[in-house]
């Protein structure tokens, strides 16, 4: 289930646009949305499971993931939407003041959950997983870039600060505060 919301953008000058509306990170977009749809979801007894955003050539998608026992509802999914959209409307979220517009879709995590809480790392451990993290990219001069990797292996530890994986034979440690998404992967519906 998935309700969508667009933000219609606000009038300025194009000039410049495009590069103050990449100065926040993704990473801290998702962490600022977080804290606004937190209270909204515990006020109705329903998990937030994790928060992304990513962002595509003309806007950026806000995608909120919720759960609670026996399932989450279309209701569930509608109220969750309109509160954290007001919200949205009402707070200047950086990375998102300043794009042309941004869809806020607000689902249940489905059969490859996302994993975004310490716990769910914990829950999932031996299990499938595909994470995606920002990695510093080597470019010979003094300022960083950093570029988007994508690994997939065997969920085998968490520590305070590291998610570990087993990728074929090598262990490769991700830096939590790098991690963009994090999914639990299946095969024909199955947990591997």
């Amino acid at each position: 289930m998935s309700i969508r919301k667009k933000k219609a953008g606000s009038a300025r000058k194009k000039t410049g646009a495009r590069n103050r509306k990449f100065r926040h990170s993704a990473i801290q977009v998702a962490a600022d949305v977080k804290k606004l749809a937190m209270p909204v979801c515990e006020a109705m007894g329903i998990e937030l499971v994790c928060v992304e955003f990513e962002r595509m050539q003309a806007d950026g998608i806000v995608a909120v993931y919720i759960d609670k026992p026996g399932g989450v509802m279309l209701e569930d999914c509608s109220y969750v939407s309109r509160q954290l959209g007001d919200l949205l409307d009402v707070h200047n979220i950086p990375g998102l003041e300043t794009s042309d517009s941004y869809r806020l879709e607000v689902s249940s995590p489905g059969v490859e959950r996302p994993i975004g809480k310490r716990e769910d790392y914990q829950k999932f451990m031996g299990s499938m997983v595909k994470i995606e993290y920002e990695w510093p990219k080597k470019t010979g001069r003094s300022d960083m870039i950093t570029q988007k990797r994508t690994s997939r292996g065997i969920l085998q530890e968490i520590t305070q600060d590291m998610v570990i994986l087993a990728v074929d034979s090598e262990i490769i440690e991700i830096p939590c505060n790098k991690i963009l998404k994090a999914r639990l992967l299946t095969q024909n519906g199955e947990k591997r």
